[in-house]
């Protein structure tokens, strides 16, 4: 860190000049972060401050620009419920990344079989996401549609279902759909009672896609 930028550092610090600078240089881009909090968030904001946090993250990524680095962080216990819908992520660029650790991650649940987090735009990255599925055989939880190139999941935990008896699954929790070059995938972590009795795949390649990297595990 510079000296100039730390000297930025204590003036964000006191009165908030700044700021978004240091922020971009902490995240590594250039581009605008916006703040997702269920918690605490209000949808009638902008989301450009932790303590002026948005609520969704559709909320958020409406006020994105494509390829131009914007980041979406959701704030620590963030959590989003999907019905008989599909949340679409379709600002190419874009990061997605949780700033709580453990069970304070983002969680997303999905509540109906045909819930799905669909990637539809290339070269975003998503990073440390919860998924629950809270009803038995949700068919597809991260949906990387077609031709979409250059996605990376950097952490990704399946939990157990939501039903007490454990019968809650996916039956693929990410799926990998044709063309979808140069995806990588990076400390997967699956874990499903043995009552599940859906469960395809954790990934799934349902179409020919080259340079596919899965690797790495979580504790």
């Amino acid at each position: 860190m510079t000296n100039e930028l730390r000297q930025r550092l204590k003036l964000a610090l006191r009165g908030g000049q700044y700021a978004d600078e240091i922020l971009a240089q902490l995240f590594g881009t250039t581009g605008t972060i916006f703040y997702v909090d269920s918690v605490n968030g209000n949808a009638s904001w902008d989301g450009r401050s932790s303590n002026r946090a948005t609520t969704t993250t559709a909320l958020a990524l409406a006020k994105c620009t494509a390829n131009k680095g914007d980041v979406i962080v959701w704030m620590p216990g963030h959590n989003e419920g999907i019905g008989n819908a599909q949340l679409t992520w379709n600002v190419a660029g874009v990061t997605f990344v949780s700033a709580g650790s453990g069970s304070l991650r983002a969680r997303f649940d999905f509540d109906h079989a045909n819930a799905s987090i669909d990637i539809t735009a290339s070269n975003c990255t998503v990073r440390d996401i919860v998924l629950l599925p809270s009803v038995t055989a949700v068919v597809i939880g991260i949906d990387i549609n077609a031709d979409v190139t250059d996605t990376f999941i950097d952490g990704y935990e399946v939990l157990p279902g939501e039903d007490g008896a454990g019968v809650d699954e996916f039956v693929r929790a990410v799926d990998i759909k044709a063309g979808c070059r140069r995806t990588k995938i990076a400390r997967p972590k699956h874990r499903q009672h043995a009552s599940a009795a859906h469960s395809v795949a954790s990934i799934s390649l349902t179409g020919a896609s080259d340079d596919v990297y899965i690797y790495g595990t979580q504790e």
